[in-house]
C-alpha cells in the first residue's frame, strides 16, 4: 500500500467512549476548584484542580453518588498592551464548542484505579447533555451493557445499535461517524481507495466499527436511508448549517443509494433554511451524485457569485434565481435516473 498520512482524530464517539470505560454515569456538574500546591515554571504555572460531579444514575459500573477527579491546569502568561496578563493555557485540540458550567448534565465516562478515579478522556470523558436527551442516552448505554454482557460483541447487535443512533439528532453522529468510518477501514484495506488512510478517526473503535459495517444488512442500510429521507425540511426547525451527525449519515447513504442522498439534499436546499455557504456546498454534492454538467456549471456560477463583491440585495436576488434554476434542473434529472431505473 501507498504511504499514508498520520491518521486525524475527531472528538470520541460514544461507542469508543464506553468501551474505554468502567464507570458511566449521569450526573450534575457541581464545582471546579483550585487545591494543593502550584507548581511555577518559566512563564506559566502549573494548578492542581479538583472538580466535582453529583451522580444521578450509574449506567455501566459500581454505584456512587459523586466524583471527584483532580487534575491540573496550565496558566501561562501573556502581553497586553505591554502588560503582564494570566490566562488559562487551553490546547486547540482539546478546546470545547461548550464548556461545561456548574448546573449542567453530563454524560461521565470514567476509569477506576481503587479509590482513584479519572476521566478516559480529558477533552470528551464529560459530555453535557440537555434534560432531554437523558432517557435517549441512557436506552442507549443499557443495550451496549447487553451487547458486551459476553466476551465478545455481537457484530449484528453492534451494527443495529449504531444505526439506532443515528435515529436521533442528538446521537446521530456517535453512530454514523463509527460506520463511517468501518467502511473507511474496510476500502483500505481492501485497496478499493488507497487514501481512505488518510482520514482515518484514531479514537474510534475500529474493530467494532469494521466488524459492525461488515453485519450492516440492506435493511440495516434502507433503515438509514429512511433516516436520512425522513427528516424535517421546514426552515423553522433547521439551523443554517447541516450537522455533523447530517453530513455524515449523507456520505454514509450516498455509497449504496446516491439517488436518494441527492433528493435530500434537494429538499433541504428548497426549504431556504440554510445561509449561502451552506447552499453552495450542497449543490456541489448534488451536481456530483446527478453526474450532470449543466448543474456543474450553475453550482460554480453560485460560488463566483457568492465571492464577488456584489451589493447584497442584488446578489441575493441572482442566486436565489440561480439556486430555483439548479433544484428545477436536479429534480428533473433525478426523474429521469428514477425512470431510467424503473425500466
Amino acid at each position: 500500500m501507498a504511504a499514508a498520512k498520520s491518521p486525524v482524530r475527531a472528538r470520541m464517539t460514544l461507542l469508543s467512549l464506553y468501551t474505554k470505560s468502567d464507570v458511566v454515569a449521569i450526573g450534575r456538574f457541581n464545582k471546579k476548584e483550585e487545591s494543593g500546591i502550584n507548581r511555577v515554571g518559566e512563564g506559566f504555572t502549573i494548578v492542581t484542580t479538583r472538580t466535582s460531579f453529583d451522580v444521578e444514575t450509574v449506567l455501566k459500573g459500581d454505584a456512587r453518588k459523586f466524583v471527584t477527579i483532580e487534575d491540573e491546569d496550565y496558566q501561562y502568561q501573556t502581553q497586553q498592551n505591554g502588560i503582564p496578563k494570566t490566562a488559562v493555557f487551553v490546547d486547540e485540540n482539546n478546546a470545547r464548542d461548550e464548556e461545561i458550567k456548574p448546573g449542567d448534565t453530563v454524560l461521565l465516562f470514567l476509569k477506576t484505579d481503587g479509590e482513584s478515579v479519572e476521566l478516559v478522556d480529558d477533552r470528551d470523558g464529560a459530555r453535557k447533555i440537555s434534560p432531554s436527551e437523558q432517557s435517549v442516552f441512557s436506552a442507549r448505554i443499557k443495550e451496549l451493557n447487553s451487547i458486551f454482557e459476553s466476551k465478545r460483541a455481537d457484530d449484528n447487535k453492534s451494527a443495529a445499535w449504531l444505526v439506532r443512533f443515528a435515529e436521533n439528532s442528538a446521537t446521530r453522529w456517535d453512530g454514523t461517524h463509527e460506520l463511517l468510518q468501518g467502511f473507511r477501514q474496510a476500502d483500505w484495506s481492501k485497496e478499493i481507495d488507497p487514501n481512505a488512510y488518510e482520514h482515518f478517526d484514531s479514537s474510534v473503535t475500529s474493530d467494532h466499527s469494521r466488524k459492525a459495517v461488515a453485519a450492516l444488512t440492506d435493511d440495516l442500510k434502507d433503515a438509514l436511508t429512511q433516516i436520512l429521507i425522513s427528516s424535517d425540511f421546514a426552515p423553522k426547525t433547521r439551523s443554517n448549517v447541516l450537522s455533523d451527525g447530517d453530513r455524515e449519515l449523507i456520505t454514509l447513504v450516498k455509497r449504496w443509494n446516491p439517488t436518494a442522498a441527492a433528493r435530500y439534499l434537494v429538499c433541504q436546499l428548497k426549504s431556504g433554511a440554510y445561509s449561502a455557504h451552506e447552499n453552495a456546498g450542497m449543490m456541489y454534492k448534488v451536481a456530483e451524485l446527478v453526474g450532470d454538467r449543466r448543474a456543474a456549471t450553475l453550482w460554480r456560477q453560485y460560488l463566483d457569485t457568492q465571492r464577488d463583491a456584489v451589493e447584497s440585495d442584488n446578489k441575493d436576488k441572482v442566486q436565489s434565481v440561480m439556486l430555483a434554476k439548479f433544484v428545477a434542473l436536479a429534480e428533473n434529472t433525478l426523474a429521469q435516473m428514477s425512470a431510467a431505473e424503473q425500466n
